[in-house]
This record gives C-alpha cells, sequence and structure tokens, in this order.
C-alpha cells in the first residue's frame, strides 16, 4: 500500500535538504571572494597536523568550527583555547618545559605558549581561538568559539619616505552553534559566524585611500587537561592548543576520599578553575580560568621595568578562590 504520510514525510526531508544544498553551494562559491583572509588559518594544533582533515573529528572542543553536526557527540562541556598559555604558577612552568622538550625534539627550536604568528614576516602579530562546548541534557549541544588575529603595529610612509604614523589593526570572528545527535548515528547542526575586520584608522584612510582595496604535532593528555602544538607547513609559527575537559572522575576515585582531595588540589595547582574541571563542572571553572588568563597575559605582556604585578596578584586571588571552592564544596 502507498503510505501518503510517509510519502509526504520523504518529500519534506527531500525538500529540505536541497534547499540546504542550493545555500550551501552558493557560500562556496561565495568563498571564492573571501572577505576575512584570517578564517583560512587551521584553527587549532589538532587541525593543523591533520592537514585541516578533521570534518569527521568529534573528540577535539573545536571540532564543530568545520562540522556542527557532530557537537552533540561529545557530550561534555569543554573549554579550548590556542596560543594562549596558562597563568603564573605550576601550570605554566609544567607547560614550558613541556614545549620547550617538545620543541627541540621534533623541531630544533624553543616552542612558547604564546607563539607569535610569523614571526620572520612581523614580530607582534597574534593569532588567538578559542571554543566552548556546553551540553544540555535531551536538547542538543551549544558551541561558542571565538578567533582573534591582530596584525601587529604598521608603519606607514608616503611616497616620499616619510613616516606619517603608525596603526594596530585586527580582526576578530566570533561564531554560535547548535546540534544534536539522533539514534547515535545522525547528527545536525548549524552555525551563525560575526565577522569584524579592523582594516585602519579613519585617519590612515583619508591619507592613503589607495591602500583600500608544518607538518606534524605532538599532544599530552593529563585527563582534563590536554596540550596540543603543532608547525604550521615550514614557517617558524606554531600552534599551541589547551583543551580543558569537565568530566567527573569515576566512583572509585570518588570513594577514595584522600585520593579524590589530592588530585583535586593538584588539579587546582595547575591553573585557577583546575579542580572544578576536575569536578566535571565547567562553566564553573571556566569562571576562574578565563579571568586568570586575561590577568596571566595582561602580567606577561607588561614591559619589564613596569610589571602589572596587580594583575598577577588578581591570579594569585583567582588561585585562593579556586582551591577553596573546590574543596569546600567537595
Amino acid at each position: 500500500m502507498f503510505d501518503k504520510k510517509l510519502s509526504c514525510k520523504a518529500i519534506k526531508i527531500s525538500l529540505t535538504f536541497i534547499v540546504l544544498f542550493l545555500i550551501n553551494r552558493h557560500l562556496l562559491f561565495a568563498a571564492e571572494r573571501p572577505g576575512a583572509i584570517f578564517l583560512i588559518i587551521p584553527p587549532g594544533a589538532g587541525i593543523m597536523s591533520m592537514g585541516t582533515a578533521s570534518s569527521g573529528s568529534w573528540q577535539d572542543p573545536m571540532s564543530f568550527y568545520y562540522n556542527p553536526g557532530a557537537i552533540d557527540f561529545h557530550n561534555h562541556f569543554s573549554f579550548s583555547i590556542v596560543n594562549q598559555g596558562f597563568p603564573p604558577g605550576i601550570g605554566r612552568l609544567a607547560e614550558q618545559g613541556i614545549l620547550n622538550l617538545s620543541g627541540r625534539v621534533l623541531y630544533d627550536e624553543v616552542v612558547v605558549p604564546e607563539p607569535p604568528w610569523l614571526p620572520t614576516l612581523r614580530p607582534d602579530m597574534r593569532y588567538v581561538s578559542s571554543f566552548y562546548k556546553i551540553p544540555f541534557t535531551n536538547i542538543g549541544t551549544a558551541g561558542i568559539n571565538v578567533v582573534y588575529f591582530n596584525s601587529g603595529e604598521i608603519d606607514i610612509w608616503d611616497e616620499t619616505g616619510t613616516y606619517i604614523g603608525t596603526y594596530g589593526s585586527y580582526d576578530i570572528m566570533t561564531g554560535l552553534s547548535y546540534g544534536h545527535s539522533f539514534f547515535n548515528r545522525l547528527g545536525l547542526g548549524i552555525t551563525a559566524k560575526y565577522i569584524y575586520s579592523y582594516m585602519m584608522p579613519h585617519w590612515a584612510y583619508i591619507l592613503l585611500p589607495e591602500w583600500v582595496i608544518d607538518k606534524g604535532g605532538i599532544g599530552l593528555n593529563l585527563r582534563n587537561i590536554e596540550i596540543d602544538i603543532a608547525r604550521y607547513f615550514d614557517y617558524n609559527t606554531y600552534h599551541v592548543q589547551m583543551n580543558f575537559y569537565a568530566v567527573k572522575p569515576s566512583e572509585n576515585i570518588i570513594n577514595n576520599k584522600k585520593l579524590n582531595k589530592a588530585l583535586i588540589i593538584g588539579s587546582s595547582a595547575l591553573t585557577p578553575g583546575g579542580g572544578q574541571f576536575y569536578k566535571g563542572e565547567g562553566i564553573k571553572g571556566s569562571l576562574f580560568l578565563i579571568p586568570s588568563l586575561y590577568l596571566g597575559n595582561l602580567y606577561l605582556s607588561s614591559e619589564p621595568d613596569n610589571k602589572n604585578y596587580l594583575a598577577l596578584a588578581g591570579v594569585g586571588l583567582l588561585y585562593a578562590a579556586s582551591v577553596l571552592e573546590a574543596i569546600l564544596t567537595e
């Protein structure tokens, strides 16, 4: 018998996929005239190591950058950040040791936690990206990602060689993703992105209107915290990626009070929020982690003769608050 209901449902599904294909086809042709060149840079160390062949990946927190349909298969809160190291503390010392050893063995160079982008071209160029995965029970998983590219300071000379001035340019992209899995086999997802490019200040545009127009990697996984590095082809450019997974320990560990408490303290000592991520409390942990990354960067990037010790003190307070909160709510 001919089932009209089933037939109508199949037609609706087919039409939906045809519409999506036509939209995607239009966007593919639009990609031939990109306006945000910085988005062609692979966003993470793992993705770079695989030559951006990561559409089928779902374990990495940033997998939804290329494939939002896979976001719901990894149903744990997770946070990933690229080219921004741990704040000052035990975690940063351990990270620097890992990067120094790995860099010398793999590339015969020293790799730093905040590597500049294409330093031989311009030493103050920076590329930073971050990714959130937030699962919601029975309704899917949401993702947030931010990509920031700073072109550094650019000096301007006129045609006679006279110095005019200096300005900085940057690009930023914010993306919101949502995905849902069906039958543990099929995943559907969607991503919306907002891109802003600050190419030059107004005064530079007025003065110069004609201007307007490696391979391999290594990773270390410490269960809740993962560090990956990769080299960008043969250039002296690296991605240093940190992933944070909010996954509760097993019942055997939780029932062993001494061991569990020691692991909480050890995770908290690595970085603010580490203890919360160890306990599976990702959102709470990020409230300690993200401010510490910002304050740590303020301190580390300040001039040697004018160190920002206030920012360092803020990192210390976040360490203390994170440890106390993790222990008292055990």
